[in-house]
């Protein structure tokens, strides 16, 4: 229990570090970006997480890696909302929900940054 914490924590820190760098870069908090969601596990847990986060109105993304134990989802949304709603705490928990792993997020903001 202290463990799953303490990962929420981490997300919680990572996030925040995230969205200042893009701030830092020139993003906007109120702007709509699309953001990329990669998780990992068994293909067919994947599926099913796939179907969740798509009645969520997430967009599934091609996967060029030819992997099959990844899945990675878009959301447009914005840098506000991933820090009021807790969007990545949400996908966090619904990863586990499905028994595979949330990797994290990334987002490219109009000036080309990335982080």
């Amino acid at each position: 229990m202290a463990d799953d914490l303490e990962h929420r924590q981490k997300i919680q820190r990572l996030d925040d570090q995230t969205i200042n760098g893009l701030v830092q870069h020139g993003a906007d908090l109120n702007q709509p970006y699309p953001i990329r969601f990669l998780f990992r596990g068994d293909k067919a847990k994947l599926k099913g997480l796939e179907e969740a986060l798509i009645k969520q109105g997430y967009t599934p993304v091609q996967n060029t890696t030819g992997s099959d134990d990844e899945l990675m989802v878009d959301l447009t949304t914005t840098l506000k909302s991933m820090q009021s709603h807790l969007i990545a705490l949400s996908l966090y928990d619904l990863s586990k929900e499905h028994g595979v792993s949330f990797e994290g997020w990334a987002a490219v903001v109009s000036n080309g940054a990335s982080i």
